[in-house]
């Protein structure tokens, strides 16, 4: 997409997508042939204008963000609380 003066824009869901990859830490690649001027420059300034604006975490977010990449172990029922 481009907007009113000519620059390369995201649909507010892929907008939306980047927000929680940024807020994730996830690493963005660029590829492909660049379809405005300014080679893929225009892209990476895009994509640092999205990651420069996005929205802060909440208090809770903030305390819950270093446990995020941690595997949770699956409840099981204990062995004294099954009915033979």
């Amino acid at each position: 997409l481009t907007n009113n003066a000519g620059f390369p824009v995201l649909s507010k869901r892929h907008q939306g997508i980047l927000q929680t990859f940024f807020m994730h830490n996830v690493d963005v690649a660029i590829s492909g042939r660049p379809r405005h001027e300014g080679d893929m420059l225009v892209y990476s300034q895009y994509l640092q204008h999205l990651h420069a604006n996005r929205p802060g975490l909440s208090d809770s977010e903030r305390f819950e963000q270093p446990y995020w990449d941690f595997l949770q172990i699956p409840l099981q029922p204990l062995a004294d609380n099954l009915e033979s």
